[in-house]
């Protein structure tokens, strides 16, 4: 009976252990800060642009790339390239971010290397920032 109790109270502090822990370690580690809307990047932001990433580079289809805007390690916006290579960002706030890939995510058919390229981008009122990164810049 108490080897019975004993395994149901492993089985639960199992599940609890998944439950809390697993979200946690996803957040950190994967996503690598807290994920929010553009418009969140600044919580006191009034003023905001559109930033337009175009990603290049080996020839490959470019669609699906995770593009990171934000602070790294910190808070971030996140959106995927389309099947033009290019991801859109509406709403970020006024200021300077870094454009940046989440190395988790980060496809692999490209050189791993690419994943640790970053560029700063400085977004201005009303108006669309371009910036194109080159994957085979991080060779």
């Amino acid at each position: 009976m108490k080897n019975i109790a004993l395994s149901i109270a492993i089985v639960i502090g199992c599940i609890a252990i998944g439950f809390v822990a697993v979200p946690l370690v996803r957040n950190f580690y994967v996503i690598g800060g807290d994920r929010v809307a553009p418009y969140q990047l600044n919580d006191h932001a009034t003023e905001f642009g559109e930033l337009q990433v175009s990603v290049t580079g080996f020839g490959l289809s470019p669609a699906g790339v995770e593009v990171d805007v934000g602070t790294p390690g910190g808070r971030k916006t996140v959106m995927q390239t389309d099947d033009t290579g290019t991801a859109t960002f509406v709403n970020v706030p006024v200021g300077s971010w870094t454009v940046f890939f989440n190395p988790y995510t980060f496809p692999k058919a490209y050189p791993q290397s690419s994943a640790n390229i970053q560029k700063q981008v400085t977004i201005t009122q009303g108006m669309t920032t371009n910036v194109t990164i080159d994957l085979g810049q991080g060779q």
